[in-house]
């Protein structure tokens, strides 16, 4: 029997770094045996990669994590998941055209090897996995694929049992899921607890988080501040921790308002659904306005984006530029109807890391120096690059530095200086500051304000609420790939959008 009132996992001082970008600091933690504690806090704060470290996939800089009081040290995912310790993320890691089964089981091959393996014993431990979460409606025959998103995550918890594990770390586990399967998934949860296994549950979702879990922690740059057991919180005490200490209003330099000469709409979303999403956007954007998409991580802000530029795997409804329909059925073709996008991972998606700085700057407009036998003209092309660089306030020590050597910021700002040679008419930006330093980004809503006064629109994804205030003239608030809420820039605060986000929508999962 085991004992409710002790640790079962315990983190002492852990700190992680990815060069000079602290992602958690001095970090304490405690998971008893049998508990729900759950994790809330806004992007960006560092929830991921605590989960890293718990699962093995990151290797902290400093501290410890133990284990019923037992150090562990780990440096792979597969030595978290022999101590006891499983991780079901928010997009599952099932292999779709592998069966139930095989699914569950996999992983567990070793152990067939002192018995007569046969697809018997496979099917033998998968269903008694699934009996432990009352689960007898899923064939275990059947693919992965074939099944819908709360079966997956179902078989997912029954992948974590097969190993025996003791805790089970779960990510944004409600993200896709309907009020009833919710209901279903907490019954589980705690049937499970009462069985002595403990989880971590991580969530943007205030009320499951109060109904579900016994204990809660806020996780705010990097750092715990804030733990109290959840029959001692409210909805508005957690808003305020997960807050900025200024909530209040932003001032700001810029003008929000459209003028008499910016109220034809450029972009216009009519219906849009993406990715198999049933649910749909609309919205129009008028020329020379920022308009702001703001909601926590599955919201479906960057896959709209996507979308718009034509990335996403499957789009319907209508896309109106200047009140044309169009199809947008590429990036390029999103770029040759005068949309640009900065990406959110500009490492993976916006830069060629190991070019030169004037490469990078210049690759969208690459036509622009080619001779008429398509030689590029190389001193043409630095030249205009001196000239991006200059006005961007890029620092750089040549415009032959490989752009991997410049910070973030400087990165960020060639990035924009790159879409300079377009005739864009709307740019897409997605978290256009993040891990930007404080210069970088006064420089960046300079380039921004400076592109708008010229006509040019923007929809800007950004997990700093004060960053949409500042910026934009109306603030879109999205949930479950919708839009809950919208608002005029008019006297609104991050407390106001953070209500918003968390809002008191799901009441039918309350008992």
């Amino acid at each position: 029997m085991y004992d409710n009132s002790k640790n079962i996992l315990k983190a002492k001082n852990l700190c992680k770094s990815f060069h000079n970008n602290h992602v958690l600091k001095d970090i304490c933690f405690d998971l008893k045996f049998g508990e729900v504690h759950g994790i809330i806090g806004p992007n960006g704060a560092g929830k991921s990669s605590l989960i890293k470290l718990f699962s093995g996939v990151y290797k902290s800089d400093c501290g410890e994590i133990l284990l019923k009081n037992k150090v562990l040290a780990f440096n792979n995912p597969h030595k978290s998941l022999k101590a006891g310790i499983s991780v079901v993320y928010q997009e599952l890691d099932l292999i779709p055209d592998l069966t139930v089964a095989e699914n569950i089981t996999l992983g567990l091959e070793k152990k067939f090897l002192n018995i007569f393996y046969s697809k018997n014993n496979e099917c033998c431990i998968a269903e008694k996995a699934l009996h432990k979460l009352n689960v007898t409606h899923i064939p275990l025959n059947k693919n992965i694929r074939n099944l819908s998103i709360a079966d997956q995550q179902s078989v997912a918890i029954a992948k974590a049992l097969s190993h025996k594990s003791k805790i089970i770390i779960l990510d944004e586990p409600t993200a896709a899921l309907t009020y009833k399967e919710i209901e279903n998934l907490f019954k589980v949860i705690n049937k499970l607890k009462n069985n002595g296994i403990s989880f971590i549950y991580i969530s943007h979702r205030l009320e499951e988080i109060i109904k579900i879990c016994d204990r809660i922690s806020v996780l705010k740059d990097g750092n715990i501040t804030y733990s109290c057991k959840t029959s001692e919180i409210t909805h508005d005490i957690i808003i305020e921790k997960i807050a900025s200490k200024k909530s209040a209003l932003i001032e700001s330099n810029y003008n929000k308002q459209l003028t008499s000469n910016q109220n034809h709409p450029v972009l216009e979303l009519k219906n849009l659904s993406f990715d198999g999403r049933s649910q749909s956007i609309s919205l129009t954007l008028n020329t020379g306005e920022i308009i702001g998409l703001a909601g926590f991580a599955g919201s479906g802000r960057t896959e709209l984006l996507n979308a718009i530029f034509g990335v996403a795997r499957s789009c319907y409804g209508d896309i109106f530029i200047d009140g044309q329909k169009n199809k947008i059925k590429s990036p390029k073709h999103a770029i040759k109807n005068g949309i640009g996008m900065v990406p959110e991972d500009r490492k993976l998606l916006s830069i060629f890391p190991d070019t030169e700085v004037y490469e990078n700057i210049t690759f969208n407009g690459l036509r622009n120096f080619l001779s008429a036998k398509f030689v590029i003209k190389t001193l043409k092309r630095i030249r205009e690059a001196a000239l991006r660089v200059k006005k961007m306030n890029i620092v750089s020590s040549s415009l032959k530095q490989p752009i991997s050597e410049l910070s973030g910021g400087n990165q960020q700002k060639a990035i924009l200086a790159n879409w300079f040679f377009e005739n864009l008419k709307v740019i897409l930006l997605d978290e256009p500051t993040r891990g930007v330093d404080i210069s970088s980004k006064n420089d960046i809503y300079s380039i921004i304000e400076e592109w708008k006064t010229k006509g040019i629109s923007f929809i800007v994804v950004s997990s700093d609420f004060n960053e949409l205030i500042r910026l934009c003239s109306r603030i879109f608030v999205l949930r479950d790939n919708r839009i809950i809420k919208s608002f005029e820039n008019n006297n609104i605060t991050e407390d106001t959008i953070i209500k918003t986000i968390l809002g008191n929508d799901i009441n039918e999962i309350k008992s």
